[in-house]
């Protein structure tokens, strides 16, 4: 039986819960200024904590006899089949309807492949069909390259360190992609986070000695995020084409300082079991897969439509508690398949 990671267990919640919130803001009316906007700073781009996390979860591959064909097929499995399932069904009525981002993927060609086909196969390839899928095609990229990952994480420590920050240097003049629309340019801005989370999982005894740093790095971002929004009016990350220059993304700093600081909190405060906690933690995949569906559904309720915070945090908290009892239903009804079909 594989040893638990509480801080990382509970992370993997609230970064969880951080998507949902994040993705709601964008309906519930919430203003990107002031106040607000600090708060939307805080709880945006949970990106980064799935990032870490899942090269702290992938740290236990290295410098052991990696299988690269056994790691692969695990992923398949637990990650993209899931994806696949919900994808199918989520990209077909994208198609029908030429859902969103149809300028990528209507036009392009002429019959019945540039009708369906190409839109079908480009939705599923780009994740853009609905919020937040963009992020699993990303994903599968990382673990097609685990094995440079691998042979990365074997290498001192002082050359891991210099080429985490030489990589954060890149990627905050490639920036984001816009529209989050290629998986490989978030490859490349994402990976010095995935990079960290292998370092943190491979030093974790030397890191952990650190752990009374965390409060105070999430308080300093808290402080800068406060300084940047009110000076700059800046809330949210630039997404650009990749080599188009638009300045350096100093951002990327901050969300490593909230990434770092929030695991070392986890890390001495909260290294136990929490139920509630360990339940969302246990089907986070499938509230990921699952919640964007929940949204789109319930906004269109006539009855449920609101605006400003109150509606932001009642609807977050009511999605994330939706998407939680479909995930245990779901659970309990494909019992061991449900790994197959939901991801959990």
């Amino acid at each position: 039986m594989k040893e638990r990671n509480f801080p990382i267990e509970n992370m993997r919640a609230v970064a969880c819960v951080f998507v949902v919130f994040g993705h709601v803001w964008w309906i519930s009316g919430f203003p990107l200024d002031g106040v607000s906007g600090v708060l939307f700073k805080l709880v945006c781009d949970g990106t980064y904590y799935f990032c870490f996390i899942g090269g702290f979860l992938f740290g236990r591959y290295v410098c052991v006899d990696f299988g690269y064909k056994d790691y692969l097929r695990s992923r398949f499995f637990s990650t993209i089949l899931p994806y696949l399932f919900f994808c199918s069904i989520v990209v077909s009525a994208a198609v029908f309807a030429k859902g969103p981002y149809s300028e990528y993927f209507f036009g392009k060609f002429d019959g019945f492949f540039g009708r369906y086909v190409y839109p079908y196969v480009g939705y599923v390839l780009t994740g853009r069909a609905i919020t937040g899928y963009w992020f699993i095609p990303m994903m599968t990229l990382f673990f097609l390259v685990s094995p440079a990952v691998v042979r990365w994480g074997c290498m001192p420590l002082r050359f891991r360190c210099v080429s985490i920050l030489a990589w954060v240097f890149l990627a905050g003049f490639a920036g984001r992609s816009l529209d989050n629309i290629n998986p490989l340019q978030g490859l490349f801005y994402y990976m010095p986070t995935f990079m960290l989370g292998v370092l943190f999982c491979c030093e974790k005894e030397r890191l952990s000695r650190w752990s009374g740093w965390g409060l105070p790095l999430f308080l300093i971002f808290f402080f800068v995020s406060c300084v940047d929004l009110f000076c700059f009016g800046s809330a949210y990350e630039t997404q650009k084409p990749m080599f188009e220059y638009a300045g350096f993304n100093y951002n990327y700093f901050l969300k490593m300082a909230q990434v770092v600081g929030l695991y070392f909190c986890f890390e001495r405060w909260l290294n136990f079991s929490v139920r509630g906690v360990s339940v969302v933690s246990a089907v986070s995949f499938t509230i990921y897969l699952s919640h964007p569906v929940v949204i789109a559904v319930v906004h269109r309720l006539d009855f449920v439509n609101g605006s400003g915070a109150l509606y932001w945090l009642l609807m977050s908290l009511s999605v994330v508690g939706v998407c939680v009892g479909f995930s245990l239903l779901g659970k309990r009804v494909l019992k061991g398949k449900s790994r197959f079909v939901l991801g959990c």
